[in-house]
């Protein structure tokens, strides 16, 4: 490590509470880094996914990561990328952008976060960047703070130009369903089908849940996911318009899951 990193690491140490301890990102614990921000995020991803964001990253160097231990486990991880900004009346930028962060969730709301963001702003201004940057979801706690924290919004467009609608359908689909709990517990154990809607076929039976959309689902689809207040209404809107269909065949296990659910809520009404 450069001597200013090692100074940061010093500094920042002094901050966190006495029971944690800071370190870089040590090659070999990939898969220990993934378990983590899956137990943080529900489903974050895979080890495949963690490479390319990480390790594939043009400038990525480990001393950029940082881990936050506890008994030699990982409790706390932040991420950081650097890049160059060619902008035409200023000329070149450095810029950081902050990537995934997660804590630990029985040990949160104790300084731990705050602890994490401070060391990469450190490594930040040791780099000498000009701009931070962050990618949080509209209206989540994260965007909310880092609005009071004095960070700036910007919209800028995106396109996308989607290759195969089938193959994007089936992973927003299952992603929906993997980061949600409730769904996660109710479909156990059940066949889950995901199919794009197509012309002139015969539907084949199924042997659980079978969920159906068309291509033009797509733009609602990314309403749905990253819209928090109103995604009850458009999946309602997408239920009567058509454009999703659910349809099963009772199984024993899906049966007894549906009497389930309804004398949790029958006891809810009650209550």
């Amino acid at each position: 490590m450069t001597r200013i990193r090692v100074e940061v690491w010093c500094t920042m140490q002094k901050r966190i509470p006495k029971e944690f301890s800071l370190r870089s990102y040590r090659r070999g614990e990939e898969q220990k880094i993934v378990d983590f921000l899956n137990l943080c995020y529900g489903t974050w991803g895979d080890l495949d996914k963690w490479r390319w964001k990480n390790v594939q990253y043009p400038t990525f160097e480990k001393d950029y990561t940082t881990i936050a231990e506890m008994n030699k486990e990982i409790v706390g991880y932040g991420a950081l990328f650097l890049r160059n900004l060619h902008v035409p009346s200023l000329g070149t930028l450095h810029t950081v952008t902050l990537g995934d962060a997660a804590v630990h969730p029985k040990l949160r709301r104790r300084g731990l976060y705050t602890s994490l963001r401070e060391v990469r702003l450190s490594i930040a201004n040791s780099k000498g960047a000009a701009l931070i940057l962050v990618h949080n979801e509209k209206e989540s706690i994260v965007h909310k703070m880092n609005k009071k924290r004095g960070y700036i919004e910007i919209h800028y467009p995106v396109y996308i130009k989607v290759l195969n609608p089938r193959s994007v359908l089936k992973a927003e689909l299952r992603d929906i369903i993997k980061k949600r709990k409730e769904l996660r517990d109710f479909m156990e154990g059940m066949n889950i089908v995901v199919e794009l809607k197509r012309k002139h076929t015969k539907e084949k039976p199924i042997n659980g849940i079978q969920i159906t959309m068309d291509e033009k689902s797509l733009p609602l689809l990314a309403k749905i996911r990253t819209t928090r207040k109103t995604r009850g209404i458009l999946l309602l809107f997408a239920l009567i318009s058509g454009r999703l269909k659910i349809r099963f065949r009772p199984t024993g296990l899906l049966v007894r899951k549906l009497i389930k659910g309804s004398l949790k809520f029958v006891r809810f009404l009650c209550a």
